[in-house]
C-alpha cells in the first residue's frame, strides 16, 4: 500500500513554533492510498490526522486565520521539487523548503534542515477513484 498526503483538499488546523521547531498540523490531510500491482491498482481517497514536524526551522509569510484549506503546497529537498503531493510516512534531512498555498490567498514558507510528516489519527474514507 502506498499513500501520499495532497496539499489540495488538505487543511492546516494549527502551525506552531516551539523552539526552532515548527509544526504543521492537518486536520484533515487529503490522503490518497494506492493498493495493488501495477495495472490492477486499486486509488481511494481519506481523511486523516496528520502532522508535519520541521526541525531547524524558520516560517515566512502570512498566517490566515486557522483551520484554513489550502490550495496549493509543494515541498523542496535540496535541487528536487516535489509538487502537489508527499509520501505518508516522510522523513528527510538536508535543505528543505516547505511552501504552502492557503485558499484565502495567503502563503507561508517553511525552511527546515529535517522534516516528518506522520499520520496520528484513524483515516476516514471519502471516494474511490475508477480503474483507468
Amino acid at each position: 500500500m502506498k499513500r501520499t498526503v495532497e496539499f489540495y483538499d488538505s487543511t492546516v488546523g494549527a502551525i506552531k513554533c516551539v523552539g526552532e521547531s515548527a509544526e504543521v498540523e492537518f486536520t484533515p490531510a487529503y490522503v490518497h492510498q494506492v493498493e495493488g500491482e501495477s495495472g490492477n491498482e486499486k486509488v481511494t481517497g481519506w481523511n486523516l490526522a496528520v502532522r508535519l514536524v520541521l526541525d531547524n526551522a524558520t516560517v515566512t509569510g502570512r498566517y490566515p486565520e486557522m483551520p484554513c484549506k489550502l490550495s496549493d503546497g509543494a515541498l523542496k529537498l535540496g535541487d528536487t521539487q516535489t509538487n502537489y503531493l508527499i509520501p505518508l510516512p516522510y522523513a528527510e534531512t538536508g535543505d528543505i523548503e516547505i511552501w504552502l498555498q492557503f485558499s484565502t490567498g495567503e502563503e507561508l514558507t517553511i525552511t527546515a534542515t529535517k522534516v516528518e510528516l506522520q499520520a496520528v489519527g484513524d483515516a476516514i474514507f471519502i471516494e474511490e477513484f475508477p480503474a483507468e
